[in-house]
């Protein structure tokens, strides 16, 4: 199978702006995301994934948009922790994500599972960098590399993943057999970067690495 690893366009977040759990994309992120999604037309991609986090799902849907095929939303490419809790007058406030029909206003074409409900997705309760958020990551990359491995077949055996900087390290390196550190990124993406990652016959190879050439010059951002 044939892995193309992208990760979301500038977020509010990347930009500075810490305010927001659920950060949006920027104007220059939608612009990252077009590009993105126009240097993956020519890839001959059989199916879409992304991240439930609402910078990753407007991503996707530029994507989607440029692919002409639904987007499946999946919680296990989340960023590493989730979504992290903010200090609040009584302790700390919880945000549980986009709700089903909040994503589906973002994206009508997305195809969301069960776990995506009315109340949202993430329901974990525990801060980053910890032991049982790396521990979920890592379960999470392996959990989605095996059914990716399955589903993948035949003809149709491409696939573009959209995700964040955390998240992608970690599947990168459950991939590579490395192990994966619990504050810092190993392999980094730079907003609308793509990486390919080749799997056969048990082997796995790594095509190229944060790829920015589709990326306008002056238009580039961490």
């Amino acid at each position: 199978m044939r892995l193309y690893l992208v990760r979301h366009g500038q977020s509010t977040l990347n930009r500075g702006q810490l305010n927001a759990q659920d950060a949006p994309l920027t104007k220059l992120g939608f612009q990252q995301a077009e590009w993105a999604g126009e240097a993956l037309s020519y890839e001959g991609i059989h199916r879409l994934y992304t991240s439930p986090l609402r910078r990753a799902v407007q991503t996707a849907t530029r994507i989607s948009d440029a692919l002409d095929m639904p987007p499946h939303v999946r919680p296990e490419l989340c960023e590493y922790g989730g979504i992290w809790p903010v200090p609040g007058p009584d302790g700390p406030l919880y945000y549980d994500g986009l709700t089903r029909a909040e994503l589906l206003t973002i994206c009508p074409a997305a195809i969301a599972p069960e776990s995506i409900t009315d109340r949202g997705w993430w329901f974990h309760r525990f801060t980053p960098p910890c032991d049982d958020s790396l521990r979920h990551a890592r379960e999470s990359a392996r959990s989605l590399l095996a059914e990716l491995a399955e589903t993948l077949t035949g003809g149709e055996d491409r696939a573009a993943l959209v995700g964040h900087g955390g998240i992608l390290d970690i599947i990168l390196c459950e991939a590579l057999g490395y192990e994966p550190h619990s504050v810092h990124i190993r392999l980094m993406h730079d907003n609308g970067a793509i990486s390919r990652l080749d799997v056969e016959n048990g082997r796995t190879r790594v095509a190229y690495m944060n790829r920015i050439d589709h990326l306008r010059a002056g238009h580039r951002s961490a």
